[in-house]
């Protein structure tokens, strides 16, 4: 935490789960906001994650899943036991990183899955993709290619429970160096907080409304889901969103003097 002279005023190390292994700055006794951004309690120094507290020295929900079995048969657990492996934004969503393969020279593949303990049924999930980085040639006379793209796309689901799954890769780059990042920005959405009125006047529900962008290849890294280039009516306003979260991988190499194995973080 900085100040307007961006002195810091409070910073922190944590273990795995959350716990506090040092900390330096005037304000980091008072200051409240803490691991994975969330207010503590000053009395028991539990985790406020919107729908219930999280308690750090055990590494676990203090209070029972209150959508039961139906989110895991563990009702206390806290991301399958896995902090530095997962990801969850109100104790709710979980993001979860699968490295399947990993080559030289770029060539990578990671699954990632998004997964509920319970949302609202009829959903949408909707992910906005930003490809970005740069490979150059190790033979000067090719061109050195570079990546800024952006595109979003959606899953349509029901029930209340579940998970999509989602990739990043590629190929690899042959005789090159380079980086590229895989970001990823998700949202989940209740199917009618996107509602507007369709070409008959009647109220319809959905991203697509009537905007003949998305279609299944509207950008070819989206595969067969619906797709689309252009920013979406509804993604200006992030209040719409009924939960939410991020991803990020990104791979590193050099080949220039060997094959390079592909550094792949996440």
């Amino acid at each position: 935490m900085l100040n307007q002279s961006s002195d810091v005023m409070a910073a922190y190390q944590y273990d795995a789960f959350g716990n506090v292994s040092d900390h330096v700055g005037i304000e980091s006794e008072q200051n409240e906001w803490r691991f994975s951004t969330k207010p503590s309690e000053e009395e028991n120094g539990w985790l406020y994650y919107g729908f219930r507290y999280y308690d750090p020295q055990t590494g676990r929900w203090p209070s029972r899943d209150p959508f039961e079995e139906s989110g895991g048969v563990n009702l206390y657990g806290f991301l399958g036991n896995n902090p530095a492996g997962k990801w969850d934004y109100l104790g709710m969503l979980t993001v979860n990183y699968n490295l399947i393969s990993k080559g030289n020279c770029g060539e990578h593949y990671v699954e990632i899955e998004f997964s509920w303990s319970a949302i609202p049924e009829r959903t949408y999930t909707v992910q906005e993709v930003k490809i970005t980085g740069k490979v150059e040639p190790c033979n000067s006379v090719e061109k050195i290619t570079e990546f800024d793209e952006d595109y979003w796309e959606y899953w349509p689901r029901l029930g209340h429970f579940g998970s999509v799954i989602d990739g990043s890769g590629s190929a690899a780059f042959g005789c090159s160096k380079g980086k590229i990042e895989f970001e990823g920005n998700i949202r989940v959405y209740k199917r009618c907080d996107i509602a507007y009125l369709n070409d008959n006047g009647d109220l319809a529900c959905g991203p697509r409304r009537n905007d003949s962008s998305w279609s299944k290849g509207g950008h070819p890294s989206a595969g067969r889901l619906m797709s689309t280039t252009s920013e979406p009516w509804f993604w200006g306003d992030a209040s719409k969103a009924f939960d939410s979260g991020s991803r990020k991988v990104t791979v590193e190499w050099d080949c220039c003097t060997e094959d390079s194995p592909s550094n792949v973080s996440y």
